[in-house]
């Protein structure tokens, strides 16, 4: 049988999360994305370190599946607006320095749908956005 995972890594924290200044878990929860937004930004994030392709063909499914989700999703939306943005971690190259511009503004955008969860059709137009920008990142994949 195939082994599904990294041998003798460390279950926390392991070496390739710390290529950026924030973890993906970390980012995720300080971010208050709803649990299918930040299985997206995990797998993006760690894309690179991990699972190549394969990861970002699950943000993905995951985004895809987001999008139709929306009527349970949007019971998770934070209140505040931009008080939003200066609570959370920002999405930026200094805090993701092997990320390229893609998989920033992916991450962008999930922190902005999350803080307006209440607006369905900016939902489905952000969602639309991400799927898009993730099929070339699996188009482009080398």
């Amino acid at each position: 049988m195939k082994e599904k995972f990294v041998k003798d890594e460390e279950l926390v924290t392991p070496e390739r999360y710390l290529q950026n200044k924030i973890e993906a878990w970390d980012f995720a929860i300080q971010s208050l994305f709803p649990y299918p937004l930040g299985v997206v930004s995990k797998y993006v994030i760690r894309h690179k370190h991990k699972g190549g392709k394969q990861d970002l063909e699950k943000a993905l499914i995951w985004a895809k599946k987001a999008k139709e989700s929306y009527k349970y999703i949007s019971l998770c939306c934070p209140s505040g607006g931009i008080i939003y943005f200066e609570e959370v971690p920002k999405a930026n190259i200094k805090n993701f320095p092997d990320l390229g511009e893609g998989e920033i503004i992916i991450l962008k955008l999930l922190q902005e749908v999350t803080s307006r969860l209440r607006d369905e059709e900016m939902f489905d137009g952000v969602m639309s956005h991400i799927i898009k920008i993730l099929e070339n990142l699996i188009d482009d994949y080398s």
